[in-house]
């Protein structure tokens, strides 16, 4: 390797870790950015791509880094968000059907099933069945509630 580039691979491994060493919060994202910026601009001029003002370079990559930060706060607070859902027991004399479906990514193939229970919890008839991929996911879940429907009928229920 060329002492040139090892001298300034060394000057760059020296200026990251002096960063890291200055504790600040969020330095090190804000500086990738910034380096991320200056990259993404050289690659611009060697396309021929409009390029972004020198001036506006720092300004852009703060702008892009804040919009991370918030759609990462955005994601944390609506992952923190749980409904408690529990199952309920039908009232008495009747009976409650719960079907899903589930896809199986590896085996191009997706699953169905379903359990009717009485109004003691007690399982009164299951279905499991495998089925082909269907185009979506909600085709899917119609194709669960149809089944489900279709197997209640079935039994006589």
């Amino acid at each position: 390797m060329p002492s040139f580039l090892i001298r300034t691979v060394c000057k760059l491994q020296g200026w990251f870790h002096g960063i890291l060493l200055l504790k600040e919060t969020n330095l090190p994202e804000i500086v990738a950015y910034i380096t991320w910026r200056i990259w993404a601009n050289r690659n611009a001029s060697r396309v021929g791509s409009p390029l972004l003002p020198l001036s506006q370079i720092c300004k852009d990559a703060l702008e892009r880094f804040n919009e991370f930060q918030a759609a990462i706060i955005l994601s944390l607070l609506i992952a923190t968000v749980s409904h408690l859902t529990h199952w309920l027991p039908p009232p008495p004399l009747q009976l409650k059907a719960n079907c899903d479906g589930a896809i199986f990514n590896g085996l191009d193939c997706a699953g169905l099933g379903i359990v009717i229970r009485n109004s003691k919890g007690s399982v009164i008839a299951a279905l499991s069945e495998k089925v082909t991929l269907p185009p979506s996911m909600e085709d899917l879940e119609a194709l669960a509630w149809q089944t489900s429907v279709t197997f209640a009928i079935e039994l006589g229920l």
